[in-house]
């Protein structure tokens, strides 16, 4: 009976205990019983796992709660309260993240993931990769708790250690810290990483790959562990430049890289085709899996590749470029469109960097990359009838991908550019090349809004390369109507696309460019080759948009170009220089690029050498300055490559009405002489009658040959009395160049008119002022016979009223 009552005292000591500790916190707690015993069997809302787990009130955590959260991770269960952290900060988000963070409970993960046992510090990594997702504040205080002094633990030696002898939770957790504090700080992790860690991690690689390849419950963790740990390296690549790259070099990643995305690549097959329903439910993900670690993994090694030279050795000597391509070739194995373009971007930056690996890709896969464009453009297609290529593009791919797909023909298309220069235009276009690019111009300028810009754009890129190729003169094929009437329509949409307001807008105008270059180079070469005449060139619409198109762009190709930024003016009282008109933030970081520059350099003096054919001319020459292309020919003359050009074609201009009237002909200059005494040019342009005949004319030719009425001859009288008055104000200067200066107006007022000095000097800049002509410049007589009507009336007056003081005088 003693040991009864002594027993039921017991659990009534219990019960008081534990409604004490636990009633104050029941509203925060979840009503879930955890490892009953007789007292929570009766009370399971009073479990030991009750008084610390909590739910936030309004997405925030209050500090009763956080204080039970950092007393449970003293006396409870740590990887428990670690993974509620977790899932907390999962669930809530940033409210949360900050709470935990002012109230002291990261500090204390923090201090299990240091010092806990493997399964904690899993946790706990874990934890602090919720903690720190997005988090600037929380990454800034994991990396201010290890540090770097003498006495402060190394972030990167304690990650190394926890993956080398830890399970595969603990290096699922320790990789996913890492990759949310490269995320958010990444040039503190540059610094933590040195060569002997890189090292040590690059080893684990392997492993990795291999477990994630066997049938196991932890295959799943490894497999989505290495898109997370090949994210890292790629995001402090970018941001650690070649310096960090060359560390990547030294700890043997190429061989590793090129490895796993064999072995990946071979299990993804396996998984392509499964037997049955349940088969299939379970390797989806698996083949999603293996196909982000082979992407990652492409991705990460194209970085690598465009930043150090000497892994573009290795990569060679491991003929990385034939197995490649073989795995592009394969058709047993049905790759993945992003996965196919990440290849091509590789052997594109690869190809670009080496003449050698260029020559060998031309070699070993100019067939496939011409069979890929089929896959994806066979819809796009126009072959003429009798072509091999008909039957190819119909039965080769019978289950054609969606068409225009700009993920894998953008990066095919300048992988097939950066080939050209390394073979001969003839190899480039046989095999129905020339008609892959005309489907590409055709299916990406009616899928411009599906981003099928980028594929126009590449094509315009292959084109131009194709016909400025040093080594072969132009290929008659390129000058056919078809892609000459593709690229025109690349170069109008270019022209709506300016100003420049989104990187698409900057990726349109850059095809537009090239599409430019192209049609210049074409219609050069059908001049030189007496295919075409001037006349005919002129006649046509393509002259009037390729300097439509010059005018429109000129920013784009200055700011392409890399042209000083002194050019640009800055506001007065402003520190920052001002922003480059016509052109976004955006579209300013795309046309920086170096990859857009060297288009630029070639496409350009194309338009500009075109244009100079038709300045040698006088009629020619009208017509160009009709495209009032000043300005524009100033700004390029900034840039050295364009500079000779742009400064003829200004001269040229600039000489064109500054020479003496009887040689302006009958174009377009002698029409504006017309217009400006209010004349139609119409029934001089019949007769054709030129400047130096309509000189000859008298009043009753031009009454019964021209029929013109009274008031008409008497403007034409006018202009040949201005033209008497030019000529004597241009042998002014003992030189007779079709131009008079302030000086000569004046010396001959007051010579002929015996005028004052001070009353000439006035009346002249009153003269030039009307004819607005700045008094340091000098007029032309289309500027003189603007104003000559004026001129002769004041000058009459002036005269009128000399002779009526003289004559009170006397």
């Amino acid at each position: 009976t003693y040991t009864a009552i002594q027993l039921v005292l017991r659990k009534l000591l219990r019960i008081l205990q534990a409604l004490t500790l636990g009633l104050v916190f029941e509203r925060h707690s979840v009503k879930r019983p955890i490892h009953m015993d007789s007292t929570t069997s009766w009370f399971p809302w009073l479990s030991a796992e009750a008084k610390w787990r909590c739910r936030p009130l309004r997405g925030h955590v209050n500090e009763d709660q956080a204080k039970l959260l950092i007393k449970a991770l003293h006396w409870n269960d740590k990887s428990a309260v670690l993974r509620h952290i977790s899932e907390l900060a999962t669930a809530h988000g940033r409210g949360v993240q900050d709470d935990l963070l002012n109230q002291h409970v990261t500090q204390e993960v923090i201090k299990c993931f240091m010092n806990g046992t493997k399964t904690v510090q899993g946790a706990a990594a874990q934890a602090l990769a919720t903690l720190c997702k997005g988090h600037d504040m929380n990454c800034r205080k994991v990396l201010d708790g290890f540090g770097t002094g003498w006495f402060k633990r190394h972030l990167m030696e304690h990650a190394s250690r926890l993956m080398c002898g830890g399970n595969a939770e603990q290096v699922f957790g320790v990789v996913s810290l890492l990759r949310e504090l490269a995320l958010e700080k990444a040039s503190e992790m540059l610094h933590l990483h040195h060569q002997k860690t890189i090292t040590e991690i690059v080893k684990f690689i392997p492993n990795w790959s291999r477990r994630s390849r066997v049938p196991t419950s932890t295959a799943v963790v490894f497999l989505e562990m290495l898109p997370k740990m090949f994210s890292v390296f790629n995001t402090l690549a970018l941001c650690g430049g070649a310096e960090f790259c060359h560390k990547l070099h030294k700890a043997n990643l190429t061989a590793v890289l090129l490895e796993l995305v064999a072995g990946h690549s071979q299990v993804q097959q396996m998984h392509q085709e499964p037997t049955t329903y349940s088969t299939a439910k379970s390797t989806a993900g698996s083949a999603q899996g293996h196909e982000a670690v082979v992407n990652s993994a492409l991705a990460l090694l194209t970085c690598m590749m465009s930043q150090v030279p000497a892994q573009r050795l290795d990569f060679e000597e491991m003929k990385g470029v034939q197995w490649l391509l073989r795995l592009l070739n394969d058709e047993i194995l049905p790759l993945n469109s992003s996965v196919q373009g990440t290849i091509v971007k590789l052997l594109t930056v690869a190809a670009s960097s080496s003449p050698k690996i260029a020559e060998s890709v031309q070699h070993h896969g100019l067939a496939t990359i011409k069979k890929l464009l089929m896959r994806y453009l066979c819809s796009w297609l126009e072959v003429p009838s009798g072509s091999s290529m008909v039957a190819y593009s119909s039965s080769a791919f019978p289950l054609s991908p969606a068409p225009c797909s700009p993920e894998v023909v953008g990066p095919l298309l300048q992988l097939f550019t950066v080939v050209a220069p390394s073979c001969s235009t003839r190899d480039m276009l046989a095999d129905g090349g020339l008609q892959l690019l005309e489907a590409a111009l055709r299916g990406g300028l009616a899928n411009v809004e599906q981003d099928g810009h980028k594929v126009a754009t590449a094509a315009a890129q292959a084109l131009l390369r194709l016909s400025c190729n040093a080594d072969s003169p132009l290929d008659p094929t390129l000058c056919g109507g078809t892609t000459i009437s593709l690229m025109a329509e690349l170069v109008d949409l270019a022209c709506e696309r300016t100003p420049i307001t989104t990187v698409t807008d900057g990726q349109i105008v850059h095809g537009g460019v090239c599409a430019q270059g192209f049609l210049s180079k074409v219609l050069d070469t059908k001049l030189r080759r007496g295919e075409v005449s001037k006349a005919e060139v002129l006649s046509c619409s393509l002259l009037p948009k390729l300097a439509k198109l010059l005018c429109r762009s000129t920013e784009a190709v200055l700011v392409a170009a890399n042209v000083p930024k002194a050019q640009y003016l800055t506001p007065v009282g402003s520190k920052r220089p001002a922003p480059v008109p016509d052109v976004c933030c955006a579209g300013h970081a795309y046309l920086a690029h170096k990859q857009v520059e060297p288009d630029m350099q070639v496409a350009v003096p194309l338009v500009l050498q075109l244009l100079t054919e038709f300045s040698q001319e006088f009629d020619t020459l009208q017509v160009l300055r009709a495209f009032k292309m000043e300005a524009t020919l100033g700004r390029l003359a900034l840039w050295q490559e364009t500079k000779p050009l742009a400064a003829r074609l200004l001269i040229a201009e600039a000489e064109l009405e500054y020479q003496p009237y009887h040689l302006y002909g009958k174009g377009m200059l002698q029409a504006a002489v017309l217009r400006a005494v209010q004349l139609d040019p119409r029934p001089f342009d019949e007769k054709g009658v030129s400047a130096a005949k309509l000189l000859k004319l008298s009043a009753h030719q031009l009454k019964t040959w021209l029929g013109l009425d009274p008031t008409e001859i008497s403007r034409v009288v006018l202009i040949q009395e201005a033209n008497q008055m030019f000529g004597a104000l241009d042998k002014m200067s003992r030189k007779v160049d079709g131009c008079i200066v302030l000086d000569d107006l004046q010396r001959y007022l007051v010579r002929t008119y015996n005028m004052r000095e001070e009353n000439a000097e006035s009346f002249s800049r009153k003269t030039f002022d009307q004819m607005q002509v700045d008094p340091r410049a000098p007029a032309s007589f289309l500027d003189f016979v603007k104003v000559f009507a004026c001129l002769k009336a004041e000058l009459e007056e002036n005269t009128a009223e000399c002779r009526a003081t003289k004559r009170c005088r006397r």
